[in-house]
């Protein structure tokens, strides 16, 4: 199987998340039980077509800025498979009330997130430079949150945490870690680089290091 090229990545994860993002917005079409309320396009939106989108972009992003050789195909498509199973089995099984289909999307889940979070690694460490340390250590962060968000999901979705004050303090770590750790992560660190470059000016660094520093301890 040949290396896929940056922009057939970039095709084939854009359009699964904009497959999600329409998804998403039919479902508030659906009656509220069927869609437990605002959870369910909350979860499209989110697991599905943010996440989507994001790992995409972020191993070419890597890639890129380590000048690393890209990563296998049979990597790259694995990951992408293992996203939309994770978020397509979630998204049956909570309103159905299957903790099986929650706890294997949930595996499925973060063993994509495991396969991106590696392929971030693997780019560093076959980096030709060392110039662009910070975004992709961003990045590895931001991966590590969402790994730990989605292990706590798996767990409340499979039945393994009984509702009570554990279980609520787990539903807002889960929802501190993906959004708050992945996305914003993820934001933030692409930002750092990306636009100071298409801006054609030069910033010190340490701004991105306080950005970071402080997005990590909130």
């Amino acid at each position: 199987m040949r290396t896929p090229r940056p922009r057939d990545i970039t095709h084939r994860y854009q359009t699964a998340a904009r497959a999600w993002l329409t998804a998403a917005g039919l479902a508030w079409a659906l009656p509220p039980a069927a869609r437990d309320g605002a959870w369910l396009p909350l979860h499209l939106a989110l697991a599905g077509a943010a996440t989507v989108a994001i790992s995409g972009a972020m191993q070419n992003f890597a890639v890129s800025l380590a000048a690393a050789p890209s990563p296998p195909a049979a990597v790259v498509w694995s990951q992408l498979a293992l996203v939309n199973l994770g978020a397509a089995l979630i998204a049956i099984g909570w309103p159905a009330g299957i903790p099986a289909l929650m706890a294997a999307g949930g595996t499925a889940f973060v063993a994509a997130i495991l396969l991106l979070g590696g392929i971030v690694v693997m780019a560093e460490r076959r980096s030709l430079h060392r110039r662009h340390r910070l975004p992709i250590r961003m990045y590895q962060a931001a991966a590590a949150c969402v790994i730990a968000g989605g292990t706590i999901g798996a767990l409340l979705g499979s039945g393994a945490v009984r509702p009570g004050r554990t279980y609520d303090d787990l539903v807002g770590a889960h929802m501190a870690l993906n959004v708050l750790g992945f996305v914003g992560l993820t934001i933030c660190g692409t930002l750092v680089t990306l636009l100071p470059t298409m801006l054609r000016v030069r910033i010190p660094a340490w701004p991105g290091r306080a950005s970071a520093a402080l997005l990590g301890w909130e």
